[in-house]
């Protein structure tokens, strides 16, 4: 795996998947400073987990936004799911960050376009 230099600024993507109605988990908001921090706080708010993998917010970064997860991220996306489940089993939302859940303002619920930011990195 090619070696990754640190970054300070905060990067986000959100996740919601819906069995009954996807074929796969969808990328529903991302974005990096700022933007990245709101989708923390919406997420904290709305208690969706927060998961930190730098490794997957650089695979998830190439994913437009309310596209399904390309079938390479589905074992990747599959331990995510397992995480989230053992969160909470009726959870459907995550977001995966590069900053710790401890450090972040913030977790995501919903799809985009309520008040979820939606906005492109």
């Amino acid at each position: 795996m090619k070696e990754r230099k640190p970054s300070s600024m905060a990067r986000a993507v959100a996740l919601t998947y819906s069995p009954d109605q996807d074929s796969a988990p969808m990328v529903s908001a991302k974005g990096s400073g700022l933007l990245a921090q709101k989708i923390l706080d919406i997420a904290r708010e709305r208690d969706i987990p927060i998961r930190k993998d730098p490794d997957l917010i650089d695979l998830l970064a190439s994913v437009d936004l309310m596209e399904e997860i390309p079938p390479a991220l589905y074992t990747a996306i599959a331990e995510v799911l397992a995480f989230i489940y053992n969160v909470n089993e009726e959870q459907q939302q995550l977001v995966i960050s590069t900053m710790d859940n401890d450090n972040a303002e913030s977790n995501l619920h919903g799809r985009a376009g309520d008040d979820a930011p939606t906005d492109q990195t």
